[in-house]
């Protein structure tokens, strides 16, 4: 049992051992991240690059071309601006009676 024992005690030092001096072969940390993120910045550059080649030059002038600019809209009818001040005016006066309900 004590020879066991006097095995396992051994084997686990020398484990120890080795993963000491891996942990010591290894770079610190700061410098293994700062060449992650140099690659990252690298592979994201790339990417960048590859999506702005990808983007037509005229993708601009199809915009306002299928009436998605909004400066430019038609003009309503007068039946709609009445129907929208009617609703505004219901809504005040909704509001107001709320607001008597409230306070008393």
């Amino acid at each position: 049992m004590a020879d066991n024992l006097d095995e396992f005690i051994e084997e686990q030092k020398a484990r120890l051992a080795e993963d000491k001096a891996e942990l010591e072969s290894d770079p610190p940390y700061m410098e293994m991240k700062g060449k992650l993120s140099a690659k990252l910045s690298e592979n994201s550059k790339i990417l960048i690059s590859m999506a702005k080649e990808n983007i037509p030059p005229n993708s601009q002038q199809t915009r306002g071309s299928l009436g998605i600019d909004y400066g430019l809209s038609l003009p309503l009818g007068e039946d709609y601006e009445r129907k929208k001040h009617k609703l505004k005016e219901e809504l005040r006066q909704d509001y107001r009676r709320y607001l008597t309900q409230v306070e008393t």
